[in-house]
């Protein structure tokens, strides 16, 4: 219809957008919102100072401002449309050119309702404009531009506010953002789609708790945000959408980056958000530009599973870039989702030198399940270096009862850099164990307390953890296995116990009754810096008759690698029920010189079987058979070119003396030992000399000095215990400060050095009314004392010499007091004797028969027959 001039104008007052009067962006009043009835106060500032520009109030009042108001007051309470210039002001008095460039609602903000336009020019500064507006129900679809300005908190607490459609703004200019919807907890729409936003500033807050009190969250659209022009560079870019309820329809794809300027500190994302349904998907795929330094803490809380429970939640993170992340911490700590899509299409790490931090960054994801292109790439795992994994998976999978998380991938990881894997998969459950072949751990010590303690599988049979190929160096294994239920846990030779101090609690509890658990130890374990094995065995079960904590083959293990590793710093070490195998196996006599030198160890009260016994006497050129029942494995000898043993029998057979070590090893590793002295032949024993313990006693004349190792022994019957306490068997005479002796001391063995003080037997007793073969042996200034063929010393230093003196049988040099009882081959060395050469001259008596001593490699210096 064509309208002439003369004709008047429609009644426009009930229609909205341009075609009402005074509507923007047309006209002079393009920016323009409108209030219920009640006084408004607002601050304004001109665009440059001195240019007015023009306010038209809800009643048609007009006013020309030309400089900063803080607190202008509306000169009306009636309800209505506020029009402020926001072009070039061609009706004011003053200089053209001014419009309004800063806003903010002040006062009366209670009475906003709506923003209706935004106006043709760039704002610089809308902070807090519509801050705490509670009852502002819409802000417009019209653009709002910035000219590198400052939205924050423009629309924060405006909890009646229910949908925002942003997507014809233009922050491509610049702006800052932080807090621009935070509290918007009623918002049923958010619309971002494809906005250009540079971030010139902090973006904090952004968007947090918006729809936190709707039911069905959300819907959030922010597919395509352009963010390619980032200039910020400072870490204010926390928790945009933290606490948010999320509608399933919502979409965060595709976001396109700067990737020469990284949202720094973009971290708490999506922290304690929640998006509502079941099976619903979080959608942030296609990041692919992303070059952040950070993710930490980006779904931290995010269903949180002990709150939301298991929705069947998803977060799809396909194309997801990594390129400069140094931070996952705690990136999915307590998050309830079962799915992380895309997983393995993470990129490589190529910033930072891969170096990345990772502390809980899976951590409590109970509901996760990580199987195919649902887990780790290589091309991720193969370019990260972590500075931790502490508890990076702890208690992943741990709330599912069924369709099993399988372990995380870590193909080819570099964790040399790694300062702690403690609590790693502590409390996991997990439908296969993890694979560390290809992982490079630490060269140096690092702690491993509780890194698969509590770790399930969720099939049990055939569940190994096999660390027979991984390379690392624990500082602590406190813990390491406790309560952990599984079939198997190897831990191979490639382990390097050498500096790690605390084994307390190692497998506490592991294992049940039903479903044991086997643990296989280091073979060549040093165990010289362990502090403490407190608790280390307690309530495992393991895989043998009756669930002792270790098989006999571990158990012997541990005590063969203590004896040669730690023999002198005792500790308590409890092995429960588990077996050592019983005399004459070289175990248990390690374990009984482990005991001398002050180890309290308990075990249980019956010995294992020894599977092959070789029986005295052992003399050279006579075929030597051992006893016992033994079947499937290797014989072997120590010394095979000297004593060579049968491969499949164990019979003996040479023309040689000396002495070995017999071996009997099984399929799976596991072996016996024990140690033999062939002699070339016994001589005659029929007699021996009997004393009075009065005044009977032997001169033995001018005895050597003794400035290096030595040993002596004897066959000793003493008859009763001596009142005076001690009855000197060996003696060599000078002063009391000077006379070393061999004695037995009421029932111990008992060897007195005036320069080192006393060694005193620790173990075993010295029977009256029958033989025993004792013997005190110095090897490198270490004294040792035996009692038939084991040690019973302490393992004591004695560093000075023995000088040169007269010496005695039966008395002390003082007349004081005299062995009562009988001796009988009295033997004097100038060097050592081993533990196998004293264990070969007792064991080569027979009836009137004695080991010859004058075979041995290094014969007696002194060696008194007694009679015979």
């Amino acid at each position: 219809m064509f309208m002439g001039l003369g004709m008047p104008i429609p009644d426009l007052s009930n229609k909205p957008g341009p075609g009402r009067p005074g509507y923007g962006p047309t006209g002079s009043y393009a920016f323009q919102f409108e209030v219920s009835a009640g006084q408004v106060g607002i601050k304004v500032l001109p665009s440059i100072n001195g240019l007015g520009f023009t306010i038209k109030w809800q009643n048609g009042a007009t006013q020309v401002i030309s400089a900063a108001e803080v607190n202008l007051q509306s000169p009306t309470t009636q309800a209505g449309i506020i029009s402020i210039n926001k072009e070039t002001d061609k009706t004011s008095p003053l200089p053209l050119g001014g419009f309004c460039d800063y806003f903010a609602v002040v006062d009366g903000k209670e009475f906003v309702t709506k923003v209706i336009s935004w106006g043709e020019n760039p704002w610089s500064n809308l902070v807090a404009a519509f801050d705490g507006c509670t009852n502002l129900t819409s802000i417009s679809e019209t653009s709002l531009i910035t000219s590198d300005g400052n939205l924050q908190a423009i629309f924060r607490d405006c909890t009646s506010l229910t949908e925002a459609v942003c997507n014809n703004w233009n922050l491509s200019a610049g702006s800052t953002i932080a807090d621009i919807f935070e509290g918007c907890t009623n918002l049923t729409k958010l619309d971002f789609t494809g906005v250009n936003i540079k971030i010139s500033s902090s973006s904090a807050r952004a968007f947090k708790s918006v729809g936190s009190t709707t039911t069905d969250g959300c819907e959030f659209l922010f597919s395509g945000l352009n963010l390619s022009t980032w200039s910020y560079t400072g870490t204010q870019n926390q928790e945009w959408f933290d606490s948010t309820k999320i509608k399933p329809t919502s979409t965060f794809a595709n976001w396109s980056f700067n990737p020469s300027v990284g949202p720094n500190g973009m971290v708490t994302l999506f922290e304690s958000a929640t998006i509502t349904g079941t099976n619903s998907t979080l959608d942030i795929s296609g990041w692919s530009s992303y070059s952040g330094n950070s993710m930490s803490q980006w779904f931290q809380n995010f269903n949180r599973y002990d709150i939301v429970g298991n929705t069947g939640a998803k977060i799809n993170l396909t194309n997801l870039s990594t390129t400069n992340v140094n931070s996952m911490y705690f990136f999915g700590w307590r998050s309830g989702v079962t799915e992380l899509t895309g997983l393995s299409t993470l990129g490589a790490n190529t910033g930072n030198t891969g170096t990345i931090q990772m502390e809980r960054a899976f951590s409590d994801f109970r509901f996760l399940k990580l199987s195919g292109s649902n887990n780790f790439g290589n091309t991720f795992t193969s370019s990260i270096k972590p500075i931790t994994l502490k508890s990076t998976f702890n208690a992943l999978g741990a709330g599912l009862t069924s369709d099993y998380s399988e372990a995380p991938i870590f193909s080819n990881m570099d964790a040399s850099s790694c300062l702690t894997f403690q609590n790693m998969l502590q409390s996991a459950k997990l439908a296969t164990m993890p694979d560390f072949d290809t992982v490079t751990f630490p060269t140096t010590a690092v702690s491993f307390a509780a890194t698969f303690s509590g770790l399930t599988a969720t099939s049990y049979s055939g569940s190994h953890l096999d660390l027979s190929n991984a390379t690392f160096k624990p500082s602590t294994f406190s813990s390491l296995l406790s309560s952990t239920n599984i079939e198997k846990v190897t831990l191979g030779n490639n382990v390097d116990l050498s500096e790690c101090t605390v084994f307390t609690s190692l497998a506490l509890n592991g294992g049940s009754t039903t479903q044991p658990m086997e643990i296989i130890l280091p073979t060549n374990a040093d165990y010289s810096s362990a502090t403490s094995f407190n608790t280390a065995f307690q309530g495992l079960d393991g895989p043998s008759a009756g669930n002792p904590p270790l098989t006999t083959c571990v158990a012997d293990t541990l005590i063969r690698r203590l004896f040669a590793t730690k023999l002198n710093g005792a500790l308590t070490l409890n092995l429960e029920s588990s077996k050592i195998t019983e005399a004459p196996s070289v175990v248990q006599s390690q374990l009984d010189q482990l005991r001398t030198a002050g180890w309290i160890i308990t075990d249980n009260s019956t010995d294992a079987v020894m599977p092959f016994v070789y029986t005295a006497p052992l003399v050279k050129g006579t075929i030597i058979t051992p006893t016992g029942s033994f079947t499937g494995g290797a014989f072997s000898s120590s010394d095979a070119t000297n004593i060579p043993v049968n491969f499949t029998t164990g019979v003996i057979n040479t023309p040689n003396v000396g002495n070995t070590t017999i071996r009997y090893t099984l399929a799976d590793g596991c072996y016996n030992e024990q140690a033999i002295s062939l002699i070339s032949d016994q001589v005659s024993n029929v007699y021996s000399m009997a004393f009075d313990g009065l005044n009977d006693y032997i001169d033995l004349g001018t005895m050597p000095a003794f400035s290096a190792d030595f040993a002596w022994s004897a066959w000793i019957y003493p008859t009763n215990q001596p009142q005076e306490g001690v009855y000197r068997m060996i003696y060599t005479q000078g002063t009391s400060a000077t006379a070393p002796y061999f004695a037995v001391k009421g029932t111990k063995l008992h060897f007195y050095s005036p320069q080192s003080g006393i060694y005193e037997t620790s173990t075993g007793v010295i029977p009256y009314g029958q033989w025993s073969y004792v013997s005190v042996v110095k090897e490198s200034n270490v004294i040792n004392l035996y009692k038939n063929g084991v040690v019973q010393g302490a393992g004591d230093a004695m560093t000075q010499a023995v000088a040169s003196s007269i010496g005695q049988i039966g008395k002390y040099f003082d007349l004081s007091s005299f062995w009562d009882g009988k001796l009988d081959e009295v033997a004097i060395w100038n060097t050592a004797l081993t533990a196998s050469q004293i264990e070969g001259i007792y064991n080569a008596t027979a009836s009137g028969k004695t080991a010859d001593l004058s075979i041995l490699t290094t014969p007696p210096i002194k060696w008194y027959r007694m009679g015979d």
